[in-house]
This record gives C-alpha cells, sequence and structure tokens, in this order.
C-alpha cells in the first residue's frame, strides 16, 4: 500500500522498533518543519481544508491542540478541549496528542519521549513542557481528526497498564503537586459538604422566605 502512493509520501520506513513511541521518535529525528503532528492509525483529519485552517505560519505558541470526534463503531461524538489547562485537567486526562501540534524545537530542548512508558509517554512529555518549563499553548476552537477509538491506549485491556505508568510518573515526578491537589480536594469536600448540611439549607429557605415576603410588602 505504501508503494502504492509512494509518489504522495516525502518519507517512510518499514522496520522493527521498540513500540509505538520508538517509532514517533524516529518520525521526529526526520522531520523538518516547525510543528510536528502524529495521526495514528485509522485516525483521519475531519477535511482536506482543516490544516490550513489552523493557520500555522503565523503561530508563536509551543502547543496547539484542538477538538476532535470519537469515532465508535455506530457513531461519532465530538469532543471539545475547550476547558481551562491546568494540573487538575492533566491529573485527569490530556490532550489527544492526534490532535496535537508540538514545536519540534520542544522535543530538541526537552528530550525524545520517554520508551520506558508504553503507553502514556505522550502524557508524561504534556506535564513536563508544561508544568517544568512553562512552555505556552492555545486552543483551536474547531474539530481537527476523527479519533479511532479502537487505538492502542482505547482498547479495555490496556487501562491498568496505562494507570499504572500514569501513578509511577505522578509519584516519582510530582509528589509535591500531588500533595497539593489531595489538598485542595480535601477543602473541596469540606466546602461542599458545608453547603450541603442542614443547617446551611435551612439558611437559605429563610432567606429566600424573608426575600419573598420583602417583595411582598414592596
Amino acid at each position: 500500500l505504501i508503494e502504492k502512493f509512494a509518489d504522495k509520501i516525502s518519507y517512510y520506513v518499514s522496520e522493527p522498533d521498540a513500540g509505538i513511541y520508538d517509532a514517533m521518535n524516529k518520525g521526529i529525528s526526520k522531520a523538518s518543519n516547525a510543528y510536528l503532528l502524529f495521526l495514528n492509525s485509522g485516525d483521519v483529519f475531519c477535511n482536506v481544508e482543516v490544516l490550513q485552517n489552523c493557520d500555522l505560519k503565523n503561530k508563536k505558541q509551543d502547543i496547539l491542540y484542538a477538538d476532535i470526534f470519537n469515532v465508535y463503531a455506530n457513531e461519532k461524538v465530538l469532543r471539545k478541549y475547550d476547558m481551562k489547562i491546568g494540573f487538575e485537567f492533566m491529573f485527569q486526562g490530556t490532550f489527544c496528542h492526534n490532535a496535537t501540534f508540538i514545536k519540534r524545537d520542544l522535543f530538541t530542548k526537552f528530550g525524545l519521549y520517554n520508551l520506558k512508558y508504553k503507553i502514556v509517554s505522550d502524557w508524561h512529555f504534556f506535564m513536563k513542557v508544561l508544568f517544568k518549563n512553562n512552555c505556552t499553548y492555545q486552543y483551536l476552537d474547531f474539530p481537527l481528526i476523527e479519533y479511532d477509538r479502537n487505538g492502542f491506549s482505547s482498547l479495555p485491556q490496556n487501562q491498568f497498564m496505562l494507570e499504572n505508568e500514569r501513578n509511577e510518573i505522578l509519584n516519582s515526578e510530582y509528589a509535591h503537586e500531588m500533595g497539593l491537589y489531595q489538598e485542595m480536594l480535601t477543602e473541596r469536600r469540606k466546602f461542599l459538604n458545608l453547603i450541603n448540611s442542614p443547617l446551611i439549607k435551612q439558611i437559605s429557605s429563610i432567606k429566600i422566605a424573608i426575600s419573598k415576603l420583602i417583595k411582598v410588602k414592596r
């Protein structure tokens, strides 16, 4: 198939490797443009004009991330990424790297994908450049790719590996941040328990009743 379309492909290599991220690192070593994007097997761009809409020539941010369509067996669902990007977001999830442009020189400055991790090395890289090196980022408010949900990291049998690798990275490299995050969650739970307590609800009911009474008198 590759040979059939060889006239449309700038470069390809077919040889043994040490996994997905080894193959991606090989791509990085051959790439020459300012931004890189890794479109995995089964994924496609939403349409033929979408790359022009990204306007990469006029971008300066280190990371550009867009929305995606999750493609399942019988449906296609839009996934928006228009939320605040911080430690909590990255702790719970990540960018879809298939729909993320990364400045090539980030890999030169901060290293390639770590082959120790078989399934979360892209997340590990994002954590490193965002929280240890304060790289800049910008949200692109449109869907860039259709993401095949049958990929390696999406398979149910790989979720155990994914969680183990994430936890190893968090415990070894972000123990301090995890401590602060757990403290924040504790305070948040205390606040929610307080505002949902019977006393607070009773006070709220009294306030509403007084407010209605004042309006009636007026």
